[in-house]
């Protein structure tokens, strides 16, 4: 990989962010549509909110399975 001079790294297909978030991610220049970058700075926020949406969707369950135990 050119950019991480053969080490391994981590991170995220730009193509397929794109197909969520195309505002995060910047295109080639020229005109090929080919995803070349992503704004990870942008993606913290995104990451947050999905992990609040997750925690009200466990507190829902935990909220459901006390109610059932109780039956």
């Amino acid at each position: 990989n050119p950019f991480t001079g053969g080490k391994k790294s981590l991170g995220f297909i730009a193509e397929e962010v794109g197909k969520v978030f195309p505002e995060i991610v910047s295109y080639d220049k020229d005109g090929s549509g080919n995803a070349a970058a992503i704004d990870y700075d942008k993606l913290t926020s995104v990451l947050v909110e999905a992990v609040k949406e997750q925690q009200l969707q466990i507190e829902a369950l935990q909220r459901e399975v006390a109610q059932l135990k109780n039956e």
